[in-house]
């Protein structure tokens, strides 16, 4: 569960895990690649092949000098193989990289890639 803030008050949004895990697969390398060539400009984002990115890590544990971490974007999953740092969760990387709320990282990804990520359940407490 995290918290959202709208016109200043907080409001619950719940998200499962399950949910975060699949926005790889549906975002593709394309809006992918825009989405993280725009949340992260001194990151290089590079696509290698198909359904696989390459960038620097995106844990804050691991300065990343040369790009070493993977998105597989048909196994949803971020894997840098320098330092370990694994992840299925798109919102949980923005989370932890950038800080963001998951209702924050739904929102961005909407306004940055123009897909309707969150559900109709998920939108509505998004707008309350």
């Amino acid at each position: 569960m995290t918290r959202a803030k709208k016109g200043g008050a907080a409001a619950e949004l719940q998200v499962g895990h399950a949910f975060g895990s699949t926005l790889f697969e549906r975002l593709q390398v394309p809006k992918l690649r825009l989405l993280f060539n725009q949340l992260f400009p001194t990151k290089k984002v590079e696509p290698k092949g198909s359904g696989v990115i390459l960038t620097s890590c995106f844990s804050p544990d691991h300065i990343d000098i040369r790009p070493s971490c993977y998105i597989y974007t048909n196994l949803n999953l971020v894997l840098c193989k320098s330092c370990g740092y694994r992840n299925r969760n798109l919102l949980d990387v923005l989370r932890t990289s950038l800080g963001f709320s998951y209702a924050e990282s739904l929102i961005r990804i909407h306004e940055i890639t123009g897909e309707k990520v969150a559900n109709d359940k998920i939108a509505k407490q998004l707008d309350a």
